[in-house]
């Protein structure tokens, strides 16, 4: 299982390159997130960790979650996706998630062992208020 993560994530970031306009943003950057088994043979979590830096914001979101055991997929990112180390909360947003706001992250998911997502996302200079 843990080839078709592999496979999954490098499709999805080949296709987020060739995407996004380089003129456009900044800096891609992408955060993988996934469901394996410990040495004692129990699910864990490997959850990546990700920071928008101050001044600054996640933009043109893009989502991947494959779950080959329970042959469940989704592109649609939801904010308990998204947990934030710093408020120690997942992130509060209603609707779909445009953007991520300056702060330190991980990429939570749930399902079964082999489950995986990735998160490709841009970096732009936040709007002053």
């Amino acid at each position: 299982m843990k080839t078709h993560c592999k496979i999954l994530i490098s499709v999805i970031a080949a296709l987020a390159i060739f995407a996004a306009s380089a003129q456009e943003f900044n800096k891609m950057l992408n955060v993988g997130s996934s469901i394996e088994l410990s040495s004692k043979g129990e699910e864990i979590l490997k959850a990546g960790g990700f920071s928008v830096p101050e001044g600054y914001e996640a933009v043109n979101l893009r989502f991947k979650y494959a779950d080959t055991a329970r042959g469940e997929s989704s592109d649609k990112l939801q904010p308990a996706n998204i947990f934030d180390l710093g408020a120690k909360k997942y992130l509060d947003i209603k609707g779909d998630i445009k953007t991520i706001p300056a702060g330190n992250y991980q990429l939570r998911i749930k399902g079964s062992v082999g489950a995986c997502a990735i998160l490709v996302y841009d970096l732009k200079p936040a709007k002053t208020k």
